[in-house]
């Protein structure tokens, strides 16, 4: 019996070595050619292959994951009745990217009226070991249901954002605009969280909704949904005073999490990646979009 238990013990212990070991991240890289047809612009060119580069490096490194589904659509017409039968795959990569360590892009050509870019990345990546959170995420143009949804808006547009998750947790989302900042919108200044509360629907800037407006040519923003079912943040030190029997007042320094506020895209992605180095459960929706002058 004692045998038994020791070599269960050792099982065990192998056990969570191994799933201690597979959360951790590894370096990852690749290389995509993207070849953009002539109404994509340069800043959307380069965005795509990046996304496509990156995704190249997870499969590289974790493989991918085909689901097959079978539909079944009938048609009746008349005395006629039509029976059509789909198969339908998707592919999705077995990994997810944390941080960014390295990005570079040749300079553009032109082949047979495409643009080519080339792009390179290197970054921090870790596989996914467990189902993620199916997480709702929208960008609404000009309205607050799902059927406004869009990635294209015109100087003046009235913006709103739509989210809902299965799980209870903690959501922050920022603008990342033009200048490359990022610009916390949600929370609120003055407060340190905004908690979601399981399957429900939460439509954000529905009494003064966002206005986006342009000055020139057209430019890219992005849109960074970050959900945990935890409280995060950046680190920072708070110094306390309280009473004690011992002394008037005594100091105790202790540390305390804020959302930034504003922060250079530089800044705002290795803080993205240490959150999701650290809490394997946070996920990042990103939504981009093209906010183009009037006509």
């Amino acid at each position: 019996m004692l045998m038994i238990m020791r070599i269960s013990t050792a099982f065990l212990l192998c056990t969570f070595c191994l799933n201690v070991f597979s959360q951790k991240t590894k370096t990852v890289e690749a290389e995509y050619t993207y070849h953009a047809s002539e109404n994509i612009t340069l800043e959307q060119a380069r965005r795509t292959a990046s996304e496509r580069a990156k995704k190249q490096a997870l499969a590289d490194a974790f493989g991918t994951v085909v689901s097959q589904y079978n539909t079944t659509r009938m048609q009746n017409s008349g005395k006629q009745s039509k029976v059509d039968f789909f198969s339908l795959g998707e592919s999705a990569v077995k990994g997810e990217w944390i941080e960014t360590i390295r990005e570079e892009f040749d300079e553009p050509k032109f082949e047979d009226g495409m643009m080519v870019i080339t792009c390179r990345v290197r970054g921090k990546a870790r596989e996914i070991l467990t189902t993620k959170i199916g997480l709702d995420a929208l960008v609404l143009r000009g309205g607050t249901t799902r059927d406004y949804e869009d990635d294209v808006f015109i100087d003046g547009n009235w913006c709103y954002l739509s989210f809902r998750s299965p799980v209870k947790g903690y959501l922050a989302i920022y603008l990342v605009d033009e200048f490359q900042q990022a610009n916390r919108i949600v929370p609120e200044e003055g407060k340190d969280y905004f908690e979601i509360i399981a399957d429900s629907t939460y439509i954000f800037y529905e009494d003064g909704p966002l206005i986006m407006t342009i000055e020139g040519s057209t430019v890219q923003n992005e849109f960074y949904f970050v959900f945990s079912p935890r409280p995060f943040g950046m680190e920072a030190s708070e110094a306390v005073k309280h009473n004690t029997d011992l002394r008037p007042y005594q100091w105790e320094h202790r540390t305390i999490f804020t959302l930034p506020s504003v922060l250079s895209i530089t800044r705002f992605q290795k803080w993205l990646g240490r959150l999701r180095s650290k809490d394997e459960k946070a996920q990042v929706v990103t939504k981009p979009i093209t906010i183009n002058p009037k006509k």
